[in-house]
C-alpha cells in the first residue's frame, strides 16, 4: 500500500500519530528501496559481463577471419 499524504495547515501541533505515520512511510520507502535495489547487479558484475560480452566478440570476430 502507498503511502497516505498527509495536508497540514500553518499553525497545526502535529501529533505522535501524525509522526509516526511520517516515520513508517520512511521505513517502508527504505525497505521497498533495499529489496528492488537486492535484485540489482553490482559494479563488479556489470564490469565482469562487459569484459566476457568485450572477450566473446573478439574470439568471434577471430573465427569469423579464419573462416573466411
Amino acid at each position: 500500500m502507498g503511502y497516505q499524504k498527509q495536508n497540514f495547515v500553518d499553525c497545526q501541533v502535529l501529533n505522535s500519530a501524525q509522526l509516526n505515520h511520517i516515520e513508517d512511510g520512511i521505513v517502508d520507502l527504505e525497505s521497498n528501496s533495499n529489496t528492488t535495489l537486492a535484485g540489482k547487479a553490482d559494479k563488479s558484475e556489470v564490469q565482469a559481463n562487459a569484459k566476457s560480452i568485450s572477450d566473446e566478440t573478439t574470439r568471434a570476430k577471430g573465427e569469423e577471419q579464419r573462416l573466411d
